[in-house]
């Protein structure tokens, strides 16, 4: 990645020079770096700069990330003394003391009037009763009790007891009676004073067993009395009765009528409970927590309680405080400074020896840092999500946070822009620094590093956009699969959790695969790179310059789909990409578009412009295609490197059939003193500079050529493309090409074997006539 990383030999300086010459993806603007070390070494500075501060600035060291209500991995000692108001121990103790609030509770006084009256009423008709009975000289006296009890009962619904009715009538005078009823109301009353509850009641109170409360509150009389239930009251109500100065039998009878009026007469009042609570709460001072140096927050395998978390987030920011230093530096962000530093170096070393296209392309380390920049950017504001206020205390979030990182996003991009190996390295980078960013280790490094590895599997010869999403969709089953063994295994989730987690795993990996899709365009506009899916959609026929070339230049569009055939076949053998070779092929000549009639292939016979002009001016035309075509394609945005195939398919190749004529003018014509340059007779290239380009020359000009071969047979084609290699070859064309002998074997082979399968002739088939004539032949 960076020139200060390898010392190089003068053998190794001219080996590069010569790639750097012939690279097509190296970039001219940025020779000013690999010439300065200090340089390169200042950018690498920035560039660890840059991501430690995205992914660790502000954050304290304290161990792995913790989640409430599941097991801690580690132990978490303080290691300084700190104190802290909680608010998860203060909220606690609130709710536990509001428990002993009194509850307020108002007397209903109407449910001993109502019993009152109707009592007033009973000794009032028990006089007249008696006057009744007096009367009737003691005629029918029991059936007159017991047709008032049944009509007072029904009338004022009090179920009176016969017999204690007759029992007071017969052995009280009615002075004596409304004397003792009297005496029995005013008892009655005290003990509705003091408030009588029920099972309503009771649901408000701390036990609906034990009628004993710490405090209540009746008509703002505050008590810590013994509340009375209604069993309580009647024994309250026959104490009070047999203690007066009576007969058992008289006592018995007016407990069984006085009885009936006790009733819960207390009324629970919400309203002012809850501003009593309200009061309480606010005049509450919070709980002061005090941590001294080894004290124990979380202990190694504690289930995590509320509390302890959010003692840990304190811990943390108390840590951050502690280790601030100048300009907001701490030393932990010094430490991740160093790890940064580490596998960025790292890197470089892999850049260096590993083969890949990232190893001479300053382009390809650009674009790479800038997918690796972004994806750590969007994963540290996820994992911020999980410091928040709103998420940070929510347990299913935390649990599935790690399996929604985005880890697959950065690795799909580069593994089709560049290539596997540069893929590989972005998984490892990003799978570093996602573990180091959640504190962990192996436990979340490995999962993250196979899942990535599975995508880039899946990444290969990706030609459909379909497969994009295919390929994240797989790097989320393993990173699912894998969750279920950590979770298992280490972190002891239930089942429903390692559930959510591996679901969380593979929307991951599919929305990673629609994101990647998403920004393939920008990235290719942005660093002029093509991937094999833009080039596949390149080769539909049915592109607008292609049908255009079908229709104004037929014989073109069938020379170049026979172009398209050489180079993808050929491609395939030498290595090279086989997509560029066949869309850069469709293209090269979309010049011939514009003038189709000055140029053979789609000539009507007998009709040929060149005849009428120069030599030079045919030259020129026929130069120019190359030029317009190139304008063709800077408008309908075809890729660079299809324009750069455009640009150099027929190298500075010199058109011999004009130059030769011009030749001949001039000897036929010796007065003539114009001199004849060769320049002018040669295209202005430039000259291949990389295998695909240098594919499409060859097949370019084989291909034409062979249309004029009188006789196909192997050995002329065999000859043929020889003879045109040699040429070629001797004119200097491939000096700028990272081509070798031994691949410019195998295309001239590849060319020979296609070319002959392309133009053999058919077997030609008998007429009708003939095959009557033998039928009717005699045997």
């Amino acid at each position: 990645m960076f020139p200060f990383l390898k010392r190089k030999t003068k053998k190794d300086l001219v080996v590069e020079a010569r790639r750097k010459r012939v690279d097509i993806d190296a970039d001219p603007h940025l020779a000013f770096f690999e010439k300065y070390k200090w340089t390169s070494i200042g950018l690498f500075v920035c560039a660890t700069l840059l991501l430690s501060w995205v992914c660790f600035w502000n954050q304290s060291g304290t161990g792995p990330k913790v989640i409430p209500n599941q097991m801690a991995r580690v132990q978490i000692v303080a290691e300084f003394d700190f104190s802290y108001e909680s608010e998860e121990r203060t909220k606690l103790f609130k709710e536990q003391r509001q428990q002993m609030v009194a509850p307020a509770y108002q007397i209903d006084r109407s449910v001993y009037d109502l019993f009152s009256q109707k009592i007033e009423l009973l000794k009032k008709e028990l006089a007249e009763l008696v006057e009744k009975i007096i009367k009737g000289h003691d005629t029918n006296r029991l059936q007159l009790i017991k047709e008032f009890r049944d009509t007072f009962s029904t009338k004022e619904n009090l179920k009176l007891n016969a017999p204690d009715l007759t029992l007071i009538l017969e052995k009280l005078s009615t002075k004596e009676r409304n004397v003792l009823i009297d005496e029995g109301l005013f008892i009655l009353k005290e003990i509705f004073r003091e408030g009588i509850y029920g099972q309503n009641n009771a649901s408000t109170m701390q036990d609906k067993n034990v009628p004993y409360f710490l405090s209540i509150e009746i008509d703002g009389r505050k008590k810590d009395t013994h509340i009375q239930s209604e069993a309580d009251a009647m024994r309250f109500l026959r104490m009070n009765i047999w203690a007066l100065d009576i007969s058992e039998d008289i006592s018995s009878a007016l407990f069984h009528i006085l009885k009936l009026g006790i009733k819960p007469n207390l009324v629970y009042d919400p309203e002012t409970t809850q501003k009593r609570i309200q009061n309480f709460l606010e005049s509450t001072d919070p709980i002061v927590v005090k941590r001294k140096d080894g004290d124990v927050i979380i202990p190694r395998g504690a289930i995590v309680s509320t509390e302890q978390y959010e003692e840990l987030n304190v811990y943390r920011q108390k840590v951050r405080e502690r280790q601030e230093m100048g300009l907001g530096i701490d030393t932990h962000f010094l430490r991740n400074y160093l790890f940064t530093a580490v596998v960025m170096l790292f890197a470089c070393l892999y850049v260096r020896i590993i083969p890949s296209r990232m190893r001479y392309s300053k382009r390809c380390i650009g674009m790479s840092f800038l997918v690796l920049f972004f994806n750590l950017f969007f994963m540290r504001m996820l994992m911020e999500l999980g410091n928040s206020v709103f998420l940070g205390k929510n347990v299913f979030f935390l649990g599935i946070l790690p399996f929604t990182l985005p880890i697959f996003w950065g690795t799909i991009l580069i593994s089709i822009l560049i290539d596997a190996s540069a893929g590989l390295l972005m998984a490892f980078l990003l799978s570093a620094f996602a573990a180091a960013m959640q504190g962990c280790g192996i436990d979340v490094l490995f999962p993250a590093l196979l899942a990535g590895a599975a995508c880039i599997q899946a990444c290969r010869d990706v030609r459909f956009r379909s497969r994009v999403i295919r390929a994240g969709a797989i790097g989320g089953v393993i990173l699912g699969i894998c969750a279920f063994f950590v979770g298992r295994l280490i972190d002891e989730f239930s089942f429903t959790m390692i559930g959510y987690q591996a679901l969380a795993s593979i929307a991951n990996g599919v929305i990673s695969g629609v994101l990647a899709i998403g920004i393939f365009p920008l990235l290719e506009h942005l660093f002029r790179y093509t991937t094999d899916i833009t080039l596949l959609e390149l080769t539909d026929y049915n592109h607008p310059l292609l049908r255009k070339l079908q229709l104004s230049a037929p014989g073109t569009y069938h020379h170049s789909l026979m172009v398209a055939t050489l180079a993808e076949r050929a491609a395939v053998e030498i290595d090279a990409n086989p997509l560029i070779c066949r869309a850069s092929a469709l293209f090269h000549d979309i010049g011939k578009i514009l003038k189709p009639d000055y140029f053979s292939e789609n000539q009507k016979e007998g009709i040929n412009p060149h005849e009428e002009k120069n030599p030079s001016m045919s030259a020129l035309i026929l130069k120019s295609h190359v030029k317009e075509g190139l304008e063709l394609a800077k408008e309908q945005k075809l890729p660079k490197i299809v324009l750069d195939i455009i640009c150099q398919h027929h190298g500075t190749t010199l058109i011999q059939y004009f130059y030769h004529k011009a030749l001949k003018l001039r000897a036929d014509n010796p007065n003539t003193d114009e001199p004849i340059e060769e320049s002018t007779f040669r295209y202005d290239g430039p000259k291949p500079l990389f295998k695909e380009s240098a594919i499409v020359f060859f097949a370019d000009c084989i291909e034409a050529a062979s249309r004029s071969l009188q006789k196909l047979t192997p050995q002329s084609i065999e000859e043929l493309i020889d003879r045109l290699f040699a040429e070629r070859t001797a004119d200097h064309q491939l000096e700028e090409c990272p081509i070798t002998f031994q691949e410019i074997q195998k295309i001239k082979t590849s060319f020979n074997s296609t070319l002959l399968n392309m133009l053999h002739a058919r077997v030609s088939y008998p007429k009708k006539e003939e095959n009557r004539a033998l039928i009717d032949t005699p045997q």
